[in-house]
């Protein structure tokens, strides 16, 4: 099973609008994940197995659109420092955002960000390097 390709530009991660959205029938969709050709990332948000840590990212901005890629997950993304993978996504989200983590792997941090704080890496909106040192430091401090 190959996904379209227009949907995987996100590293994998694909909400299930956006299958259905390129005509894929919700039957196929639902036939995929019983098979374990999809896996559920995020409630409506899939990926194909095995899933690697920027599915899981591009799954939590998806599942998430106000949020962006922060603290050590946006260093492991800007490549600040020779990172290890970090097992935890942590995303940050305007305070109004009412989300709550449904993994244990996604860490949720309220703050309002001015626009100019946030950049893409990639494709995927991180805060600037800058806000990203700072992030850190508050984190591992």
């Amino acid at each position: 099973m190959r996904l379209p390709k227009e949907l995987l530009w996100w590293h994998g991660a694909v909400t299930r609008g956006q299958l259905l959205t390129a005509g894929t029938p919700t039957g196929t969709v639902d036939a995929w994940l019983r098979r374990g050709r999809l896996v559920a990332v995020l409630r409506g948000v899939y990926a194909q197995p095995p899933v690697a840590l920027l599915a899981r990212v591009s799954a939590a901005l998806l599942w998430c659109p106000q949020a962006v890629a922060s603290h050590r997950t946006a260093a492991w993304l800007w490549q600040l420092a020779d990172l290890d993978e970090p097992p935890v996504v942590e995303v940050t989200v305007p305070r109004r955002c009412t989300r709550r983590s449904p993994q244990p792997w996604l860490r949720i941090y309220r703050r309002d960000l001015p626009a100019d704080r946030v950049e893409r890496c990639g494709q995927l909106p991180t805060v600037e390097p800058e806000q990203t040192v700072l992030d850190c430091l508050a984190v591992l401090a």
